[in-house]
């Protein structure tokens, strides 16, 4: 039990570390690693959702149209 504490405020200083280094050189601080787990966790996230609830194809397609029209219209005005 002592070894796995230690082992988790290692990790938690080494990932502290790596914000402060993300902050100073001016990425965003801590919300990159935030993000990267985030991101590559979505796929799957989105698969299992699709595998528990039964959504009609149209309404899918819709939904990825929409947002294809709403980030378009969001970098045309950014």
């Amino acid at each position: 039990a002592l070894m796995n504490t230690l082992l988790l405020i290692a990790g938690t200083f080494f990932l502290v570390w790596l914000s402060d280094l993300n902050a100073s050189m001016g990425i965003g601080g801590s919300i990159v690693i935030l993000l990267s787990s985030i991101v590559l966790n979505i796929p799957q996230d989105v698969i299992e959702t699709f595998k528990l609830v039964y959504i009609p194809t149209g309404i899918v397609v819709l939904l990825v149209f929409m947002t294809i029209i709403f980030s378009y219209l969001l970098a045309l005005m950014y």
